[in-house]
């Protein structure tokens, strides 16, 4: 994880100085972004439930709003999923059910024009909130209630865009949301266990999403 966000941050450092010196004078527009992917599995402990998440695989929706230039702007990023998953707790062991996450997060993205072709680099960085909420059963258990937690997250994100016409680009893009969830830390004897267990851990949404961009300006 922690080289995905240093390769990311070295990718931002490389664009934005050329992404700032274009010849051309482009005024900024509103940009609409929207896109589908496919989130890995993951696992998490969670405090309020009193159990471990499996998180299946799952296909989250995302819809950003950017204000800028083709290079360079900053925004709004929306990021959806709802996710099948397994509960283990002592409440309901090996339990279906899934689990609703949503990100809000500000964010700047940048591109440049891979040297002669018409592909284009971008990166992305982010800063926000997650919602977990939704928990709910889907097979014959019956999974605890839950009120919605939110989890402090940022993000960091590169690929590659092709123009589809002067308004429109298609884009593919590989990203992680780090959030940091309180977890259920289990006390036996008076010792935690494990005994490395902390009340709040980091842990990554990663995704393959392929979408499109539209520049919804006149200019």
């Amino acid at each position: 994880m922690s080289t995905f966000f240093a390769v990311s941050a070295a990718g931002l450092l490389a664009v934005a100085p050329s992404a700032g010196a274009q010849g051309d004078y482009e005024p900024p527009t509103l940009w609409l972004s929207g896109a589908v992917g496919s989130q890995r599995p993951f696992s998490i402990s969670d405090k309020q439930s009193l159990g471990g998440w499996r998180i299946d695989r799952s296909r989250p929706i995302t819809i950003s709003l950017d204000w800028g230039r083709a290079n360079q702007s900053v925004g709004a990023r929306l990021h959806r999923t709802v996710s099948p998953m397994t509960f283990e707790g002592a409440s309901c062991t090996g339990c279906s059910g899934q689990v609703q996450s949503l990100s809000l997060l500000g964010a700047f993205r940048t591109s440049q024009q891979l040297g002669q072709t018409p592909v284009r680099q971008f990166v992305e960085l982010g800063a926000g909130v997650t919602r977990w909420s939704g928990l709910r059963g889907t097979g014959d258990g019956q999974l605890p209630r839950y009120s919605p937690v939110y989890d402090f997250t940022y993000s960091a994100g590169i690929g590659v865009g092709l123009p589809v016409s002067d308004r429109l680009q298609a884009v593919l893009m590989y990203d992680i949301l780090m959030a940091r969830h309180v977890q259920e830390v289990i006390v036996y004897g008076g010792e935690i266990t494990p005994p490395d267990a902390k009340a709040a851990a980091w842990f990554g949404l990663a995704s393959l999403r392929l979408g499109a961009r539209y520049r919804l300006g006149d200019n």
